[in-house]
């Protein structure tokens, strides 16, 4: 065999493993939404205990999230948003982000840069503290 047959099959073999990586990432995601199920309506609704509500007698940057998410999970759009109006755009980004990837390794495009990913995160970030401060300042932190 050639140095470049041998090149050939470890690249096939790379090109393999990271479609497989992608479809296991994208069934482990289905999977997650078909078992949601399981968490009962009880373990919705109960607020768990706030360390940081505790401590500094006021909601978080991401307070109502979770609450948001099962609001969103039972079909509710308007209470979800209510809860905290950051869930819909931050839950739709991994998604899009798998569609992406899976792009990139069907069509051979080049991955997206690591510097589009830390500026995607602090956007985010910045995003939570601006919506955080406004809802302080508003008394719009449901509880």
């Amino acid at each position: 065999m050639s140095a470049t047959h041998l090149l050939s099959l470890d690249l096939d073999r790379e090109s393999a493993t990271k479609r497989l990586a992608w479809i296991a990432f994208g069934a482990a995601a289905v999977l997650a939404l078909i078992f949601r199920e399981a968490v009962t309506a009880s373990l919705l609704a109960a607020t768990p205990a706030c360390a940081f509500r505790e401590m500094f007698h006021a909601g978080c940057p991401t307070c109502g999230f979770t609450r948001a998410l099962a609001s969103l999970a039972r079909g509710d759009v308007a209470r979800s948003f209510a809860f905290h109006p950051l869930a819909i755009p931050l839950l739709v980004q991994p998604p899009v982000a798998w569609l992406v990837a899976g792009a990139g390794l069907r069509f051979g495009r080049p991955r997206v840069p690591a510097r589009w990913i830390v500026r995607i995160v602090m956007v985010d970030a910045i995003a939570l503290f601006v919506v955080w401060i406004a809802r302080l300042a508003t008394g719009s932190i449901l509880s």
